[in-house]
């Protein structure tokens, strides 16, 4: 009788792991971007259980003014943000890009969160997620978008649970591409997140042929093409993969989670940096 109680629990707890683990990696095609009005908590979770993108009005709040790109050069104008690997003074970083003469002109800045630590930045998103967290969650990752007018990200695939673009001021352009069309979209783990993949080469806003390397690939894919206005928020599923392209005095703060589950997927890929951590050491400290 006991072996049997103690097999019962095992299967229910392989069948619950089996299902979350399906939850996760569940991909679902689809060729339009849906615009919600959100009453609820309940509704907005609904929501995003379906995987698929989806625009719903977030709002404003106060603290985020300060994120529009017009108030942080008065805020923050003394502090670095991160540029092609580089850190650039943000002042800096908007002259260069009203100096079309300039060479060294900066086009957009990702990556930002030592910057956003180093401010009270971190502390006024935290006070406004709450309503876009999934339950179970590890980790929360936010980065701050900064970017000339017309710029455009790189492709990002994310791979965090639930992946989420908030505009700023002015607007917002985003192609989304289905994982229907991963075939034609190859992507590297980011240096700064395991859970980003990237594409630098293919550029979904570039029409010129001969800038383009993958002009060939791009016209088999179709993408849903998305406005943002400010207050705006784009809820991206896991596995779709993203470029985005600014409006003037805009910036876009990008809010990430992971959950438990969520880690287990990306076991191999945590074990596989801790072994080049290890060589790393071994090759400075030993040889």
């Amino acid at each position: 009788m006991f072996k049997t109680i103690i097999s019962f629990v095992i299967f229910i707890v392989i069948t619950l792991i089996y299902l979350h683990f399906r939850e996760h990696n569940v991909q679902v095609h689809c060729n339009e971007c849906f615009t919600y009005d959100i009453t609820s908590k309940k509704e907005f979770e609904n929501y995003c259980k379906d995987k698929v993108p989806f625009v719903y009005k977030y709002g404003i709040s106060p603290e985020e003014e300060k994120l529009i790109p017009e108030a942080m050069r008065s805020t923050f104008s003394n502090y670095d943000i991160h540029v092609n690997d580089n850190e650039i003074n943000l002042q800096h970083f908007y002259d260069a890009a009203v100096d079309v003469s300039s060479e060294s002109s900066y086009t957009i800045s990702t990556n930002n969160t030592t910057f956003i630590n180093d401010t009270d930045i971190i502390d006024n998103i935290r006070l406004n997620d709450d309503f876009l967290k999934p339950s179970f969650i590890t980790n929360s990752v936010y980065d701050l978008w900064l970017a000339n007018k017309m710029s455009c990200t790189n492709v990002y695939k994310s791979k965090f649970h639930r992946s989420f673009l908030h505009c700023l001021g002015d607007s917002c352009k985003v192609k989304l591409i289905s994982p229907k069309y991963d075939v034609y979209i190859d992507t590297q783990v980011s240096n700064y997140n395991v859970h980003d993949e990237i594409n630098k080469e293919i550029n979904f806003w570039e029409n010129d042929s001969e800038k383009n390397t993958y002009n060939k690939s791009i016209n088999k894919i179709k993408t849903v093409d998305v406005t943002m206005t400010s207050g705006d928020i784009l809820y991206i599923p896991q596995h779709w993969s993203y470029s985005a392209q600014f409006g003037e005095n805009t910036s876009v703060v990008r809010y990430s989670y992971i959950t438990y589950m969520n880690n287990l997927l990306f076991l191999n890929r945590y074990i596989d940096i801790a072994i080049q951590k290890m060589k790393h050491i071994y090759n400075v400290y030993c040889k």
